[in-house]
């Protein structure tokens, strides 16, 4: 028997401890469901109750995951396996400009004796 989306993505999101807080515990009925029986829209609300306040990035990676599982026991296994809806749709990352701060200037820095410590950075 195959496991339901959801329970295998529980499964996969137990894996990172930053999402164990965001995972459901499957039920036992969970467990027993066909692949087959999962309709689209069961997918795209496990993503969302699983990382659905997530960081953009989060989701995204998480959605392609999903996806990926799924294109594969499609396309591999032969399954009969629902899509990832539209509404699950990938979100827009912020680009974060932050550049990191050059070691030679970040010791030119803690090397001064005129400013305290704390106030170098």
């Amino acid at each position: 028997m195959h496991r339901s989306v959801q329970y295998e993505i529980a499964q996969r999101a137990r894996r990172r401890p930053e999402c164990a807080r965001n995972t459901p515990t499957p039920n036992s009925a969970a467990e027993t469901r066909h692949l087959a029986d999962v309709a689209g829209t069961e997918i795209s609300d496990a993503l969302t109750t699983l990382w659905g306040g997530c960081a953009p990035a989060t989701w995204n990676r998480n959605r392609a995951a999903a996806f990926s599982w799924l294109t594969w026991c499609a396309a591999k296994k032969r399954w009969a396996a629902p899509a990832v809806p539209a509404d699950a749709e990938r979100r827009r990352e912020n680009v974060d400009h932050t550049k990191a701060v050059p070691k030679t200037k970040l010791e030119r820095l803690l090397s001064r004796c005129d400013i305290p410590l704390r106030d170098n950075l």
